[in-house]
């Protein structure tokens, strides 16, 4: 091996794989960040085309109905698949509901880099009881990346 195959491989070896996202958590606040309304947090399991969201949770203040979205892209941006989050309703107390995992897919395209979700947008949505967006700010929505 000569002198520069041998450089070249230490510094293949050497770069450190960008992590994916392994966790997710985004909300919604009331006064100006005082007050948590909406949570949704839970962990991805990212697959050749897919990706899972696993142990799912929402957060909704006692009072407040809730709902949620979650998108998944392509590299090139082009939206593969999504999922909801059922309006769900707190009552009197503040409440975590445990939520069914959720899996989006990717497709089949021309474009190798047009076939797997790369990137998943996690939207949570303030709602009335009949599942019509009362609050909706896009500061809220989160992207996490494979």
């Amino acid at each position: 091996m000569s002198l520069m195959t041998a450089f070249a491989a230490s510094a293949v070896a050497a770069t450190p794989a960008q992590a994916s996202a392994a966790s997710f958590s985004v909300s919604h606040y009331h006064g100006g960040g005082a007050t948590l309304i909406v949570r949704i947090e839970g962990t991805f399991t990212w697959h050749n085309r897919s990706v899972s969201l696993n142990n799912v949770r929402l957060y909704v203040r006692a009072g407040y109905c809730a709902s949620g979205s979650f998108e998944g892209h392509s590299a090139n941006n082009y939206l593969w698949d999504y999922g909801w989050v059922p309006t769900t309703c707190a009552g009197s107390v503040n409440r975590w509901f445990d939520l069914d995992p959720v899996t989006l897919a990717g497709g089949q395209s021309t474009d190798p880099a047009n076939q797997a979700i790369t990137r998943v947008d996690i939207v949570p949505e303030e709602v009335d009881a009949y599942g019509n967006t009362v609050h909706l700010y896009p500061e809220d929505e989160r992207s996490y990346y494979r």
